[in-house]
């Protein structure tokens, strides 16, 4: 045996003093830059001995290199070991972490180095473990694969969102009326799924809460929100007509839908206009009118004589250089009231807008305004 061993020294000088070169590769290591597949068997030999056979990251492994100094003999373990910047995961709940590289050691020709990471292994972490080789701890490392997953996230016993294998966490939450909602829909091995839901189209303008869509909101009548139009909003089972000012007869407020809530549809209230009033209709919704109109339509002379039954229109041919301050009444016979005046120029006697505007305006009394030429001061009297 010792004859064996003083000839394996000797060997093992001559070899070196042939090759110094190849006698590096065997002892001194080497790093391969090829592409060299996991699990990938490299056979080991007497100067090189491998714990897990080769390229193999998931277990942590030693590699044993054979030295000698003079007549003495010994065997060096080298582990795996990881590098790179740190990568992050949750899994069952903990958080874990390691590195994003993997060096793996093997016996090919001498011990050789493999770097390797998620792009040749997959998703994962280089987690460094201890292991005892001849009564010795040796650090080694192996590669840790992290699968698809999604956790959910409680809030009150209730998901509220979720979260993947990353850790990334994302809630459920609106934008506008948009519901965005995260589930695990296909189990716990796969990445959390956004679903969006429109709350105003799923649920007849319904607001989106943090919780989903909730309420009920439906503009029943007037979507368009013509004043001109009575308008009826409900929501959640409560009624928002559109309404007339308590005080102003000329004034109505309207709601419409927003998010799901009934809010009005301008900050202050809107005037129906001269000559016009708001119709109170606590059913179906105020709107606004003309006064004497039969429809909403423009109010035309024809309209004034029509509606006021029994009424008539007394004139008074006036000159343009006179500035009366006249009382209708005093323009009507006996038994008459005036319900206004109005007056046009002699050469546009019909401008029937006109005379409208000045009908209810002037509250029977005569103004005159500096026209160009004569008018006539024209009085409803009924």
């Amino acid at each position: 045996m010792k004859k064996f061993f003083i000839f394996l020294i000797a060997s093992l000088l001559v070899v070196s003093l042939v090759s110094a070169s190849w006698f590096s590769d065997i002892f001194g290591g080497g790093t391969v830059t090829g592409n060299v597949v996991d699990n990938t068997i490299y056979p080991n030999t007497g100067i090189c001995v491998d714990s897990d056979n080769g390229i193999n990251a998931s277990e942590a492994g030693i590699v044993s290199i054979l030295g000698h100094s003079g007549k003495s003999v010994w065997t060096t373990p080298y582990g795996d070991s990881c590098s790179g910047k740190v990568v992050s995961f949750m899994i069952d709940g903990k958080a874990v972490s390691g590195q994003e590289k993997l060096n793996e050691l093997y016996c090919d020709n001498g011990k050789k180095t493999q770097p390797m990471t998620a792009a040749d292994l997959g998703q994962g972490y280089c987690k460094v473990e201890t292991l005892v080789d001849g009564g010795k701890a040796i650090n080694s490392a192996k590669w840790v694969k992290v699968s698809p997953s999604c956790t959910y996230i409680l809030g009150a016993g209730v998901p509220v969102g979720a979260y993947d294998e990353k850790g990334k966490k994302s809630y459920n939450g609106c934008t506008g009326t948009k519901f965005t909602m995260w589930s695990c829909n296909a189990g716990s091995d796969v990445a959390p799924k956004a679903e969006e839901i429109d709350c105003a189209t799923a649920d007849g303008k319904g607001r989106c809460t943090t919780a989903g869509c909730a309420g009920n909101c439906v503009e029943r009548t007037d979507s368009e929100n013509n004043k001109d139009v009575a308008g009826l909003v409900i929501r959640d089972g409560k009624a928002y007509p559109d309404a007339c000012h308590p005080t102003n007869k000329r004034a109505i407020i309207q709601y419409r839908c927003s998010n799901g809530v009934a809010v009005a549809s301008t900050s202050t209230w809107q005037d129906c206009g001269a000559n016009r009033e708001c119709v109170e209709d606590k059913v179906n919704g105020a709107y606004c009118k003309d006064i004497y109109a039969s429809s909403v339509g423009a109010l035309t002379r024809a309209d004034v004589l029509k509606m006021l039954n029994g009424c008539h229109i007394d004139s008074l041919l006036t000159s343009k250089t006179i500035s009366p301050s006249l009382n209708g009444n005093e323009h009507c016979a006996e038994g008459y009231v005036c319900v206004g005046n109005y007056f046009s120029e002699v050469s546009n006697p019909q401008a029937a807008n006109y005379a409208l505007t000045n009908a209810i305006r002037t509250n029977c009394q005569d103004v005159y305004n500096g026209h160009t030429s004569d008018y006539y001061i024209q009085t409803i009297c009924c």
